[in-house]
């Protein structure tokens, strides 16, 4: 029984880990998979599986994975319930629409770059420190019960308005190629950089 799998840039069209319950890492980066099943991959601690052709990533049981690489796919959802170890994700690069993560307390960093969302909902993961959404369609973006956030990068989306007032730890912010009409950042004594260019609508600059 393997606890580590290595598979990456080897063609694989189809993967069966039914067979290897103490599974830690798997990494099938580079490869030509459609779906993933990885259900009740209890000890799965690590997985890495950029760069394929996913549609279906299913992670259902894996309650201890703490990273996820899975940019440069064709998924157009991921569901992280249970998966409350995760402490990086990244999902750049696929074709999801919304994001809404909850309860997930050990998240640290969330990469979802260039996809097609219109809605990215952050709630309760209380260690959060780094949001990068750029290039995407977003129109709501909301933070709640997140107060660890430091770095957020929202540029080239089409926000009309954002709401961070309740983050006092923020260090950079990102929100340039938007639609903003007005920003609030006087909330925030420890902001450092801004970047606020190309939103053509901006009347209102609060620092």
């Amino acid at each position: 029984h393997f606890k580590l799998l290595f598979t990456a840039s080897i063609q694989l069209s189809s993967i069966d880990i039914s067979g290897t319950p103490v599974l830690e890492r798997l990494n099938v980066s580079g490869n030509s998979l459609v779906e993933l099943n990885l259900s009740n991959a209890v000890l799965l601690n690590y997985l890495n599986c950029m760069s394929n052709h996913l549609e279906s990533l299913t992670l259902n049981g894996c309650e201890n994975l703490r990273t996820l690489y899975a940019a440069y796919n064709d998924l157009t959802e991921v569901t992280f319930a249970g998966l409350e170890k995760l402490e990086t994700v990244n999902l750049d690069s696929n074709h999801l629409k919304n994001l809404y993560l909850q309860g997930l307390p050990n998240l640290f960093t969330i990469m979802v770059n260039d996809n097609h969302m219109t809605s990215l909902a952050l709630n309760d993961c209380p260690n959060l420190n780094d949001v990068d959404a750029a290039y995407n369609d977003l129109t709501t973006f909301s933070v709640e019960k997140c107060p660890n956030l430091a770095f957020v990068d929202l540029s080239w989306n089409d926000l009309t308005f954002i709401d961070l007032s309740n983050q006092n730890f923020l260090q950079r912010l990102n929100v340039s190629n938007n639609q903003l009409v007005t920003l609030d950042v006087t909330f925030d004594q420890m902001l450092r950089y801004v970047n606020v260019s190309s939103n053509y609508n901006l009347t209102d600059l609060r620092t």
